[in-house]
């Protein structure tokens, strides 16, 4: 019989994993699948989880926000031969699953596209430090939002709850002069917003040029926002960010395999919607088809 890990946040996405967790179950169980069942315990126990006790399986699921998945996905990586992994998505966003094109209104239904697939597909992984990311690294503006608004006010009111703790800063928007090097160039200034992805949707919002973005292809993309002088320049910046053009010219876009960041002040970053904690000399580079998902 085959052995499935299920890792599963119990308190992700208005705690509804509770509403279908048996008959998630039981869709592994009619494929023949023996499940042994972990739900978190805490920050940092799904990558421990998946870095124990991954290897003994033939597939690992996990079920819950982005940053679960960020946890299990970094435990994972640290087998040679990682099993190949299954996602339900559970989170607020749930960004990676969007890019995917996996199931995020039924979590049933995205347990049944795991035991079928339409393929096993081979994504790149980031590496920041000692800590993996799957679809973004950020700085500036708004990268904290994700984990600085309260969980229960992430249950109650979804993505409306981040849409709240960005207009209550835009008056307030950070600086960061910092020296970006991507792939032997090098690009300096002052910037409002910078990130390294690997995703058509962050934060809920897709970009309009899906075409240069591969999530396999051994690229991530470079996105940095200058600081606007005029408040005329500010205005339109805005409203093409929010229209998802990038044919702006306070918005700089390069694709690369490795990044190189440095600040005189420390720089905040946000992994996967996560706490990546701060640092003034940043090195980030990637994982070439470092995991196998369902898709």
């Amino acid at each position: 019989m085959k052995k499935a890990l299920f890792i599963f946040n119990p308190y992700t996405g208005g705690n509804k994993i509770k509403l279908h967790l048996l008959d998630i179950l039981q869709v592994f169980a009619e494929a023949g699948y023996e499940v042994t069942v972990h739900p978190t315990q805490g920050p940092g126990d799904a990558k421990k989880t998946a870095a124990d006790y991954g290897i003994e399986y033939d597939l690992v699921i996990c079920c819950g926000g982005d940053g679960t998945l960020n946890e299990t996905v970094s435990g994972l990586v640290q087998h040679k031969k990682p099993p190949v992994l299954g996602y339900i998505p559970g989170g607020t966003t749930n960004d990676y699953a969007t890019s995917l094109g996996l199931p995020k209104t039924s979590m049933v239904a995205a347990a049944k596209r795991i035991v079928e697939p339409n393929e096993i597909f081979h994504s790149d992984v980031g590496v920041f430090g000692d800590r993996n990311f799957n679809y973004v690294a950020a700085f500036g503006a708004f990268t904290d939002v994700a984990y600085s608004t309260n969980q229960n006010v992430k249950n109650a009111l979804g993505y409306l709850a981040y849409i709240f703790e960005v207009l209550g800063r835009l008056n307030s928007l950070p600086t960061i002069v910092a020296s970006v090097e991507c792939d032997g160039e090098m690009l300096d200034g002052e910037f409002v917003f910078g990130m390294i992805s690997n995703s058509t949707s962050i934060g809920g919002i897709g970009f309009n040029r899906t075409d240069l973005i591969h999530m396999d292809d051994g690229l991530f993309e470079l996105v940095l926002v200058r600081q606007p002088q005029k408040l005329a320049d500010f205005t339109t910046l805005y409203a093409d960010l929010m229209r998802k053009n990038i044919e702006n010219p306070h918005i700089e876009v390069r694709q690369g395999k490795c990044f190189h960041i440095l600040s005189e002040e420390p720089v905040s970053w946000t992994l996967d919607g996560e706490d990546g904690g701060s640092s003034t000399d940043t090195l980030i580079t990637l994982k070439h088809k470092a995991i196998s998902i369902c898709i």
